[in-house]
């Protein structure tokens, strides 16, 4: 074999290396723009859809007696609740149901495993949420 088929050959191997990882970089930061942009306007037609929910939650969030509170129930409002964590608690109605529907299907929140629903908030959503 000569020095300069090997040399070739090793040139152009690295080259398309490099030049699939470009444009593999280049695609995947395209991809994600879209989603971002297509995911913030959802979250702006959610606080158009349902001000009363996105408000009572800034609030609640913006209170510092809830600072490091992380999760939340949605029960009837005649239930009685007892638990060892500190969670927010909100009526069990359709708006609500709704609103808690879109903002687990955004994942800025995650139903947590048990027999009542109780969510998670993500600390994306918290941020975002006082961030307004």
């Amino acid at each position: 074999m000569d020095l300069s088929f090997v040399t070739g050959l090793f040139v152009g191997c690295l080259a398309g290396i490099a030049g699939k990882y470009l444009l593999q970089n280049l695609i995947v930061k395209r991809q994600n723009v879209e989603d971002n942009k297509n995911i913030r306007l959802e979250w702006e037609q959610l606080g158009k859809d349902y001000p009363h929910f996105i408000s009572q939650i800034k609030k609640d969030m913006n209170n510092p007696e809830h600072q490091n509170i992380r999760e939340f129930f949605v029960v009837d409002p005649l239930a009685i609740l007892n638990t060892q964590i500190p969670r927010l608690r909100y009526d069990l109605t359709d708006e609500v149901l709704c609103v808690v529907d879109r903002l687990e299907h955004l994942g800025y929140i995650e139903k947590i495993k048990t027999n009542c629903l109780l969510y998670k908030m993500k600390d994306d959503f918290i941020a975002l949420i006082r961030a307004i």
